[in-house]
């Protein structure tokens, strides 16, 4: 059952803005014009995993776009969260073309597209982050100790994708390329079993 659709990103509503007022002259005319190319395109990604996830069931699936928690001073953005009667999942999206490296061992992200080389904060790692921060929230609130895990879907059919490093064999079962791709029954089925699974483990908890 979709809880909370997800809506254009405010940010991109204001790249927009900009882009119709600067000259195209503007020295950072070309940097804001990147930066709302990019998150456009993210957006898009978002909403294409939105389309599968539509086939999962209503009365077993709670899904929950684009939060935005709050963590102190700052805000805990989760593209999407799936709760289940077993688990809790944290869905990150990549829609990014081109070969990407989750390089393990130094935490980096990195994108080679026409030749260039890119470097981004590291998805893993912050997804990491965003599972320890529900689990305190929940703690908190006074919530059962409710199994949560994460995925990281490459939504782009252009883009290949490695795990490299020494952690690769840790990392590897929570990146997914087109894990929701319409030609592969399988990847939405490989979701269902994982709830399954989690929720035979979430018998042992006495709390759960």
């Amino acid at each position: 059952m979709l809880m909370k659709a997800r809506a254009l990103p405010l940010i991109i509503l204001i790249l927009a803005a900009l882009l119709r007022r600067l000259p195209k002259s503007h020295p950072r005319y070309s940097l804001i014009e990147e930066e709302h190319c990019r998150r456009i395109a993210g957006h898009h990604g978002e909403e294409s995993l939105d389309y599968y996830l539509r086939s999962l069931p209503h009365q077993n699936y709670f899904i929950l776009h684009d939060l935005n928690l709050p963590d102190g001073e700052f805000i805990c953005q989760i593209d999407t969260m799936i709760i289940t009667p077993g688990c809790i999942y944290l869905i990150g999206v990549k829609h990014m073309a081109g070969e990407l490296e989750f390089d393990t061992t130094l935490e980096q992200f990195l994108q080679t597209k026409d030749g260039q080389t890119k470097g981004y904060r590291c998805p893993v790692a912050q997804e990491q982050r965003h599972k320890a921060y529900v689990q305190e929230l929940l703690a908190a609130n006074h919530f059962p100790n409710v199994p949560i895990d994460f995925l990281i879907t490459l939504t782009n059919p252009y883009c290949t994708f490695k795990v490299t490093g020494q952690n690769a064999h840790k990392v590897r079962p929570h990146v997914a390329n087109r894990i929701f791709s319409s030609n592969d029954s399988n990847s939405l089925n490989r979701t269902i079993r994982l709830s399954a699974s989690h929720k035979r483990t979430c018998a042992n908890y006495p709390d759960c």
